[in-house]
């Protein structure tokens, strides 16, 4: 049977090293290279996504 889950990793497993919340539901990751990007907290959303430790799911907006 085919999976229909969208794929939803760590931090660690996304290749992040933080998430800070910027506020209003907002997130800024940096990851290991050093890129930042905005992410938004939005459960159950259809796409891929990181969870936080305190399983928050964030979807990619936009790079910084």
């Amino acid at each position: 049977m085919l999976n229909t889950q969208p794929l939803r990793e760590n931090l660690t497993e996304a290749g992040y090293t933080d998430a800070v919340p910027l506020g209003d539901g907002e997130y800024l990751l940096t990851s290991t290279c050093g890129a930042q990007e905005v992410w938004f907290a939005s459960p159950h959303h259809a796409g891929y996504g990181v969870v936080l430790d305190d399983g928050t799911e964030l979807e990619f907006v936009r790079s910084r």
